[in-house]
């Protein structure tokens, strides 16, 4: 059983890398399954965000708890999902 989640951030890179296009349109899928609230966020625009994440990017994280670094898919975040208690 997945936990009900209330947010989940994807920190991403602009350019450089396609696996925050991919992390993204896994979470979209999941989004529209589970009905968290989903936001994007650039880290280069913010140099705290890009000094602690550039190397690990894309990051994903629920309700405040990174769950997924670095390149990622539908199966693999649904697994991370359902192991948050």
């Amino acid at each position: 059983m997945l936990v009900a989640m209330k947010q989940v951030v994807l920190y991403t890179k602009k350019s450089g890398c396609n696996c925050g296009g991919e992390a993204k349109q896994a979470l979209e899928s999941l989004r529209k399954e589970l009905g968290f609230t989903l936001k994007i966020v650039e880290i280069e625009e913010d140099p705290a965000l890009a000094k602690k994440y550039m190397v690990a990017a894309p990051v994903v994280e629920v309700d405040g708890k990174v769950v997924s670094t670095g390149p990622t898919n539908t199966l693999l975040l649904r697994k991370k999902f359902k192991a948050l208690k």
